[in-house]
């Protein structure tokens, strides 16, 4: 009972002080930081929905595929000597 009253005491000028400041115990209002520019792009970018195209033109895409498969074709040289003396 006694802690009760006790924090009841405490409470009171804190209450009272509350209505001093309007926006509660303090009288600093924390305001939101503002965007970025690129945060700002990223929200227009997911606004604006999916592509209608990719990004990449479908012969780009072709020449890479190509390109990474060739890779797979070679044998894993044992030292990167090997493959510096083959002009790769």
């Amino acid at each position: 009972m006694k802690k009760t009253v006790a924090l009841a005491l405490l409470a009171l000028p804190l209450l009272a002080r509350a209505g001093d400041y309007p926006h509660g115990l303090s009288d600093t209002m924390i305001e939101e930081k503002p965007r970025s520019q690129l945060e700002q792009e990223l929200d227009r970018q997911r606004a604006s929905g999916p592509p209608e195209q990719g990004e990449m033109s479908a012969q780009v895409y072709v020449d890479t595929q190509k390109r990474i498969s060739e890779t797979f074709r070679r044998p894993v040289p044992d030292n990167l000597s090997d493959l510096n003396s083959r002009g790769e």
